[in-house]
């Protein structure tokens, strides 16, 4: 985010409006049957990174995560909500990495 005043309050407009849609994602179960527990933002590690949006979630008692990514903060939580709103959100078994081991998937 770079430029003056103008640029800075359209920013924290977008960045409302997507945490409005937020709150209404996370009151309901998604299309997946999945109920959401937790959004976190990571912030960008290296020039030409994105914004890494990490979603967990549990259904019938299990723990899953789904990832988004975008250039901008609010550009990755948008994508990340409406992803999870419309079902298109890929989700994964949430345990520890293992290499070669298949994730299992909610449904």
């Amino acid at each position: 985010m770079s430029g003056g005043k103008g640029d800075q309050d359209g920013y924290i407009t977008k960045l409302g409006y997507a945490l409005l849609r937020l709150d209404k994602v996370m009151e309901l179960e998604t299309p997946d049957g999945l109920t959401m527990r937790e959004i976190r933002i990571r912030v960008p590690q290296a020039e030409g990174d994105d914004y890494m949006v990490v979603v967990k979630a549990t259904a019938g008692g299990h723990p899953f995560v789904a990832f988004h990514a975008a250039a901008e903060a609010h550009e990755a939580l948008k994508g990340a909500i409406e992803r999870i709103a419309n079902g298109h959100m890929k989700w994964r078994e949430d345990r520890p990495y293992q290499p070669g081991v298949e994730p299992a998937r909610p449904g």
